[in-house]
Formats: C-alpha cells, sequence, structure tokens
C-alpha cells in the first residue's frame, strides 16, 4: 500500500506502509534523500527527510482534523508537535504531540517523578526552562486545569507595570517553583502592591507568550 502523509508543514510526501503517520520536518526539507524508519515491526521509507515521524495508527485524517478541531476549541493544540522528542510520543499512537494538555503533564511526571533533568525534560516535550516553571506554578494552584491554555483577555493589567513583570520575572529565575501565592506575597511585601491570582496567571501567560516568541538556543537548551 502507498499513502499520502500529511506534512505539519503543509508539504506532502509519499509513506510506504499500512500505517499512516504524520512527519514533521525541520526548516529545510532534502527531498532526494530517503530516511528508513522503524514502527511495528515495519520499515517504512519516506522520501524527504522528517526529524520526528510520529505514527496515528489508521486513525483517518478525517478524524485527525475533527480531533485537532476539538483540542483547539478546548485550548489545547499544540501548535508545535515537531518540538516533542520524548519516546512515548514518538512510539505509541496512545500519546498524541498535538495535545498540549498531555504534553505537558508527561513533562512534569518527567522532571517531578522521573526527575529527569530541567534541560533535558525541556528538551524532550519542547518547552523552555522559563516555561516550565508557569506550567509546574500552575499546575499546582490548579490542578490539570492549569494545564490548559487561558483565553487571551486584555493584555497588560492595570497594576502590571515594567517594575512588577520585571520583579516576577526576576523572582522566578531565582527561586526555582515559587508559588503564585508567594509571588503575590512578595510583592506585596516588597512593592506594596497587591495583585489578585488572576492578574498574576496573566503576566505569567505574557511571559510565556515572549518566550514562544524566541527560537530555543544550543546555549537556552544547555541550560
Amino acid at each position: 500500500m502507498y499513502g499520502i502523509c500529511k506534512v505539519i508543514n503543509g508539504t506532502n510526501c509519499g509513506i510506504q506502509g499500512n500505517d499512516r503517520l504524520i512527519c514533521c520536518l525541520g526548516s529545510s526539507c532534502q527531498p532526494i534523500f530517503k530516511l528508513i524508519c522503524q514502527y511495528g515491526g515495519k520499515y517504512l521509507t519516506c522520501n524527504v527527510a522528517p526529524i520526528i515521524v510520529i505514527p496515528i495508527g489508521r486513525e483517518s485524517m478525517d478524524e485527525r482534523d475533527r480531533k485537532r478541531h476539538i483540542l483547539k476549541e478546548a485550548r489545547a493544540l499544540n501548535d508545535r508537535p515537531e518540538r516533542v522528542r520524548a519516546p512515548l510520543f514518538l512510539r505509541h499512537p496512545f500519546f498524541d504531540p498535538e495535545d498540549k494538555v498531555q504534553v505537558k503533564y508527561e513533562l512534569l511526571r518527567a522532571r517531578e517523578v522521573e526527575k529527569v533533568s530541567l534541560t533535558e525534560a525541556c528538551r524532550l516535550y519542547g518547552f523552555t526552562r522559563e516555561s516550565y516553571r508557569h506550567i509546574l506554578a500552575r499546575f499546582r494552584e490548579e490542578g490539570i486545569k492549569g494545564l490548559f491554555e487561558r483565553k487571551r483577555g486584555r493584555r497588560g493589567p492595570v497594576k502590571a507595570t515594567d517594575r512588577v513583570r520585571a520583579f516576577i520575572r526576576a523572582e522566578r529565575q531565582e527561586r526555582e517553583g515559587v508559588s503564585v501565592r508567594e509571588l503575590i506575597e512578595r510583592c506585596q511585601r516588597e512593592l506594596g502592591v497587591s495583585l489578585s491570582r488572576r492578574t498574576v496567571f496573566r503576566i505569567l501567560d505574557a511571559e510565556e507568550e515572549e518566550y514562544k516568541k524566541k527560537p530555543i538556543s544550543d546555549e537556552e537548551d544547555r541550560g
């Protein structure tokens, strides 16, 4: 059987095999290069050079599109699944790199339970160290609900001055795992500013958006 594989960046490539795949390509595509990948006892040949090949079983692309739409509506769609390099997400269709909530949960589990180093955990799951601290803080405060993206409201809450944002940024860099409650107390004590939990979360969300816009450099990846 010769199937068409939908590629994240919009290009199509040919896959030989019985299972449909998603190929996550890097910035460069080398059409003349053939990569042989092994999955489920089968050897699959692709006529491009994917960085990651993600199996999605016999699921139709219509079903995949429906799930993607549901994830997007729930603010749980990972728009950069190619950054997820954890073996579980590459080998087993149960783990979906497009499900951002699942990716975040596995990131936290790898770091907090399996004690994977922070740098390695961030590399495997496609987040920066700063984003990790934000994810952990929201999970501790809200549980699984905190792993979903928040609705984007107005930018820059009234009390979120540059001074307050800089203070919160410095606190998170110096004190790993600092909670939202501690940030509120520190702002009150050190700056004389009373912040609500909603305001602090908005500041943290804005910080995460800024980090998303920055490419992950080798220097940052090494920590």
